[in-house]
């Protein structure tokens, strides 16, 4: 478990990196605003969505190492609605946040995380 916790801490760290760029940038280029914004959108939505995944994932271990006759979900149907909430909020603002980039932004969190387990691997690897 401490190994998902270093690479959740890790990929949160670079995520309000990139999300401290985003920010910059939408101040800086006014003419990719909108792009921004949306990717802004996107990202947040995908760091509650990581965070709380991992929120879960640490109850359902827990449940397990004690033995606790309880039933624990994985909080899916809740990651796919603030997903839609950040959708439906991208397409009722369309000329102030991108769909393109709202949806690309969902990925963000994920994404990192995939590539530091790969590299993790790689490097215990060798």
């Amino acid at each position: 478990m401490n190994n998902l916790s270093t690479l959740t801490k890790n990929a949160y760290k670079i995520t309000l990196y990139v999300l401290a760029v985003c920010f910059v940038t939408w101040a800086l280029l006014p003419d990719f605003r909108v792009y921004i914004a949306g990717l802004i959108l996107g990202i947040i939505v995908s760091l509650i969505n990581a965070r709380y995944l991992q929120w879960k994932i640490e109850l359902m271990s827990e449940v397990a190492i004690k033995k606790i006759k309880r039933r624990v979900n994985d909080g899916f149907m809740t990651r796919a609605s603030l997903a839609l909430i950040a959708v439906v909020i991208s397409f009722k603002f369309e000329q102030h946040i991108a769909f393109s980039t709202t949806l690309a932004g969902l990925f963000f969190v994920q994404s990192v995380t995939l590539v530091l387990g790969i590299i993790s691997i790689n490097n215990n690897n060798k």
